[in-house]
């Protein structure tokens, strides 16, 4: 028997990566380790430490020298998510550090700030300092193996590969007709479901544009999931995709978070998976469709490819996933969405597609494709920056001039609104 200490966040925490340690837990528990969670935050773990800073990691080492071997899920907001400077990001991996020389550590590395670490030489150092003081290191995918050991000067023969999916177990038992019958959704049509956590890098907002691109189908495409944290930008998100929703026939938004069971529910009632990342080093979704067999359509990001199953289609650009579902329903793509266009002739052919209108006749899903060309809601630029001192004085010059800023952006998110709501009375109206 293993005493284990895994350092993670944990259920009924609405996180990923909660969901992810939760199922290895119960296997290290299964192989007969003693096995103790310490939480960031307050949950189900047996103790809980505030982390994110050095002084954090420091009272976690105190706790856990003589425990045995720690699993850390790592992530970036657990090593330095209440750290403002480079300094502080410093000490909190030297801290890091420190715990891995006194006890035998595993770095599960979910996530890391690339961008920090090479352009701060000193983070680099610091970093690679916790990698090399530790037992093991282990990331998902060869791309991440590679970068990893690239950023930080080691050998990738240093970093383990472990499979995302390889703790993971069933939580749905029955059919796909029962399934659905449970979730209140169409039991003959076609489904493709985007499931996950509900912000801009996981780009479900092109999987409600591709749909409605494709016109009246006998399909429908589901968007399930919560916004990680009541934060005006997700939620303006959230907002936009249900825009989408509403817009869009055959396309809906079930903005709420589902448990282990339920999120298994929607795997097995959906025909095909769609997962039109933007940016991510590896997906929980996928895994978890492996285990029901449920085909998937996902984005060429990150390590996906290296983690998806054979019959996984892979896209580059909008024109492709549009051309992959389409391939699912047995029918051709669009004209739009044959190909790049070449020309400016060509360029307007396409808008005018796009834009619904042919000649006096208004095309089907028009209004989803107009509201979709218009973009996301203007948001607040991001004062961070991996410059030493520049996040710094950009944060102080935002709150010195939000006051004059925020009412603008506030006012052409209004006007968009508008305009959506006038394009969707104008296709009635023409109906």
């Amino acid at each position: 028997m293993t005493r284990v200490t895994m350092v993670t966040p944990y259920p009924p925490g609405r996180d990923g990566i909660a969901a992810y340690a939760v199922q290895e837990v119960q296997q290290l528990l299964a192989e007969g380790n003693e096995v103790r969670v310490v939480s960031p935050l307050p949950s189900a773990a047996h103790e809980h430490v505030g982390l994110g800073s050095a002084v954090g990691w420091a009272r976690l080492a105190t706790r856990l020298t003589g425990r045995g071997r720690v699993i850390i899920q790592i992530y970036p907001e657990l090593v330095y998510g209440r750290c403002r400077t480079s300094p502080e990001r410093v000490a909190a991996w030297l801290a890091v550090a420190r715990l891995a020389r006194l006890v035998p550590t595993e770095l599960r590395i979910h996530e890391i700030e690339y961008a920090l670490i090479e352009s701060h030489p000193m983070e680099r150092r610091a970093v690679a300092a916790a990698v090399r003081a530790a037992n093991q290191v282990s990331v998902h995918t060869a791309p991440e193996q590679d970068q990893l050991a690239r950023s930080l000067g080691v050998e990738s023969s240093a970093i383990t590969l472990v499979d995302h999916g390889r703790h993971f177990v069933k939580h749905c038992l029955v059919g796909q007709a029962d399934a659905r019958a449970e979730l209140g959704i169409a039991a003959a049509c076609h489904v493709f479901l985007s499931v996950g956590f509900l912000q801009p890098h996981k780009g479900f907002d092109r999987t409600f544009r591709a749909f409605a691109a494709l016109g009246q189908v006998d399909a429908q495409a589901h968007v399930v999931g919560s916004i990680r944290v009541e934060h005006p930008d997700l939620r303006r998100y959230a907002d936009f995709l249900g825009s989408l929703a509403d817009a869009t026939e055959g396309a809906f938004l079930h903005e709420r978070f589902v448990s282990d069971i339920e999120f298994d529910l929607w795997l097995v009632a959906a025909d095909t998976v769609v997962l039109p990342y933007r940016e991510i080093w590896s997906s929980g979704v996928i895994e978890r469709a492996k285990l029901y067999e449920t085909p998937v359509i996902a984005a060429r990001t990150g390590g996906l490819e290296f983690q998806t199953a054979a019959d996984t289609v892979l896209v580059e650009d909008d024109t492709e996933l549009i051309g992959a579902m389409a391939a699912r329903l047995g029918i051709a793509p669009p004209a739009a969405a044959a190909s790049e266009p070449k020309s400016q002739s060509q360029l307007q052919t396409q808008l005018e597609a796009l834009s619904g209108v042919e000649g006096d006749r208004v095309a089907p899903n028009s209004a989803a494709a107009a509201i979709g060309a218009m973009g996301q809601p203007m948001l607040p630029v991001d004062p961070s920056s991996p410059r030493r001192g520049v996040g710094r004085l950009k944060r102080f010059v935002q709150s010195f001039t939000n006051w004059q800023v925020q009412p603008v952006l506030d006012r052409v998110n209004e006007l968009q609104m508008a305009t959506e709501e006038a394009i969707r009375r104008l296709e009635a109206d023409r109906e």
